[in-house]
C-alpha cells in the first residue's frame, strides 16, 4: 500500500496474516494445564463424547468442547451460552475450544472363540480407553452465534508440530474431573460413634447364658444378644407378641 505525502510515496506495510496452524500454536503455547480437566459430560446437560462404531466416512454424532480458558466441557448446543456466561462473569470471552469425540473401536473376533477345545479361564485384564476408543479432536475458535467456527487444527492434519501435539495429548490424558468427583464421594471415613465411646462392659450375668437359643422360647435362629444385660432373645413377631428381643 502506497501513501502520497508531500510529493513523496511512502510504502506502508500491510498487516501480517497468520495461518491457522500459527494461530493454533499461539493458543497452545500460552496454556497452563490444571491438575484435572472436565471432559466426560457437558456442564449444562448430560451430553457425552462417546459414539458407537462409525460407518466409513461418517461423522461422530456426539462430541464435547473443552474450553481452553477454564477447562470445562460443553456440548455444541451450549457453547454460545458458555461464552456469554464467561464474558459477563470473567470479563473475557472464552472462544478457544478443543473439540473431542470418542468413537468405539470395532470389536475383533478372537480366533480362540471358534476353538471348541479352548480352555476357560477367569482373569482381570486392565484396559485403557485408548484400547477401546479412537479419539478425534480439533482445535476450534468460536466466532459468535450463527457464525461458522474457525478450525485451527485437526487430528487428521499431517503436519502437526510436536509441541502442539504434546500439549493436546496432555489435555486428553489429564485426570478426569468427573472421575475425581466420584472417587472423592466414595472415600470411606470411619468415625467413632458416641454410643461406643460411652459404652461400659456389663457385669457377667449370674446364670450361664445359652447363646444358641432364645431365653423366652425355643427359637435357635435370628438371635440377639443384649450388650447391657446379656440376655439372648429372638426377633420374631407374632400376633400379640412384639418379639423376645
Amino acid at each position: 500500500m502506497a501513501v502520497e505525502m508531500t510529493g513523496k510515496f511512502i510504502q506502508k506495510e500491510s498487516p501480517k496474516s497468520f495461518s491457522h496452524s500459527e494461530m493454533a500454536e499461539a493458543v497452545l503455547e500460552t496454556l497452563t494445564l490444571p491438575a484435572v480437566v472436565s471432559k466426560d459430560e457437558c456442564i449444562y446437560c448430560f451430553e457425552s463424547p462417546y459414539n458407537e462404531p462409525l460407518a466409513l466416512n461418517a461423522s461422530p454424532k456426539h462430541s464435547l468442547n473443552i474450553c481452553l480458558n477454564c477447562f470445562q466441557a460443553t456440548c455444541n448446543r451450549h457453547v454460545p451460552l458458555h461464552t456469554r456466561v464467561t464474558e459477563y462473569a470473567c470479563d473475557t470471552i472464552h472462544s478457544n475450544y478443543l473439540t473431542i469425540a470418542k468413537v468405539e473401536k470395532p470389536k475383533q473376533e478372537n480366533v480362540e472363540e471358534n476353538n471348541n477345545n479352548k480352555k476357560i479361564k477367569l482373569q482381570v485384564i486392565e484396559t485403557s480407553e485408548d484400547d477401546t476408543h479412537n479419539t478425534i479432536w480439533s482445535l476450534q475458535r468460536f466466532n459468535g452465534e450463527n457464525v461458522p467456527r474457525t478450525v485451527l487444527l485437526k487430528s487428521t492434519d499431517p503436519d502437526i508440530s510436536s509441541t502442539a501435539l504434546e500439549k493436546i495429548e496432555k489435555i486428553l490424558k489429564a485426570k478426569s474431573q468427573d472421575f475425581e468427583d466420584k472417587k472423592n464421594s466414595w472415600v470411606l471415613e470411619i468415625s467413632t460413634c458416641p454410643h461406643t465411646e460411652n459404652f461400659q462392659i456389663p457385669s457377667k450375668p449370674e446364670n450361664t447364658v445359652n447363646l444358641n437359643q432364645c431365653s423366652s422360647c425355643d427359637l435357635t435362629q435370628n438371635l440377639w444378644l443384649c450388650l447391657h444385660c446379656g440376655n439372648i432373645g429372638c426377633g420374631r413377631e407374632q400376633i400379640g407378641i412384639d418379639g423376645h428381643s
